[in-house]
């Protein structure tokens, strides 16, 4: 599993799961790696 966040931690506390290329892929609002849409 791959996080976006540098934060190697349950980050679904402060992210979301977005399924992006059949991958689940965490964005956190901390650190908005990848757009929002």
């Amino acid at each position: 599993m791959s996080f976006t966040c540098p934060i190697v931690r349950p980050v679904h506390v402060c992210a979301y799961t977005r399924m992006r290329r059949g991958q689940l892929e965490y964005v956190c609002k901390h650190c908005r790696s990848m757009p929002n849409r």
